[in-house]
């Protein structure tokens, strides 16, 4: 009786082992987990886009604007993980000194969800410490790298740039704008 009772125990660890450590069905097993995985981060996806988004490649450009004697060009802009980095040259061809970050206002937007402004998403500007107001003399050119902090929205398809986004249009402060360019992906 003793020996029935052991091989009867023994068969059902055997049985219950078996099952545990077969092949077939660890692959199924696991094939439904990766399936719940993959669908998981599907929805992950769907519901937030913004972790789905990679970078864009730096955008080249060859835009200029105009505003009395004030001249801008922009020739590209980059992405990065936190910031916006655009290569930018002013010349101030007028007889005074100009600013373009009065009041905080050189920004750069995108078109996400648009506001009354025309604008959605800013990107405002890094202040350089010994330039804050980027201040630019008469007669003379600023050339250089202009960061604004922030990672692109990765629903953004253009992007715009404006100086003096805050005061009124003047001689001082003239309002430089780049509209609608182009984000390729």
């Amino acid at each position: 009786m003793k020996f029935r009772i052991y091989s009867a125990i023994a068969i059902a660890c055997l049985l219950i082992t078996g099952c545990q450590s077969n092949p077939l069905a660890q692959l199924s097993s696991n094939s439904g987990n990766a399936n719940a995985q993959n669908e998981t981060e599907q929805q992950d996806n769907n519901t937030h886009p913004q972790r789905a988004g990679k970078l864009p490649p730096p955008q080249i450009y060859d835009l200029q604007v105009n505003n009395r004697q004030v001249w801008a060009h922009l020739t590209q802009i980059a992405f990065a993980e936190d910031s916006i980095i655009v290569d930018l040259s002013i010349t101030n061809g007028s007889r005074n000194a100009i600013q373009l970050n009065y009041r905080d206002g050189m920004i750069l937007y995108d078109d996400v969800n648009k506001n009354h402004l025309d604008r959605g998403n800013d990107y405002l500007l890094a202040v350089p410490p010994k330039n804050p107001n980027i201040l630019i003399q008469p007669g003379t050119t600023l050339q250089g790298q202009f960061v604004f902090i922030g990672r692109i929205s990765p629903q953004a398809n253009y992007l715009g740039l404006m100086t003096n986004s805050i005061s009124a249009n003047t001689r001082d402060y003239p309002r430089l704008e780049f509209k609608n360019m182009l984000i390729e992906r």
